[in-house]
């Protein structure tokens, strides 16, 4: 792959996932509050705190792949069908 495809790739993904990337910070910037608020009352329904747990931890899980994805599109080793 050319360098100047690799660079408009990274381009596009860095513009198409900026966006998901800010309220990922902010998810994660909420999550020690919500764990807090599901031990502190325990006689309430914690559904909320559970939905932001669980949506921030399948962002970190979308982050990694996208990662992954990346760095083997970007950097293929000797595999089954790859040109370099």
């Amino acid at each position: 792959m050319h360098s100047r495809v690799k660079l408009l790739l990274l381009l596009e993904t860095t513009v198409c996932f900026a966006p998901a990337g800010l309220l990922l910070a902010f998810g994660l910037m909420m999550v020690p509050t919500q764990v807090y608020f599901l031990f502190a009352a325990p006689e309430e329904p914690a559904t909320g705190a559970l939905m932001v747990i669980a949506l921030t931890t399948g962002g970190i899980a979308g982050v990694v792949a996208l990662a992954n994805l990346l760095s083997w599109i970007l950097r293929p080793k000797n595999r089954a069908g790859s040109r370099q």
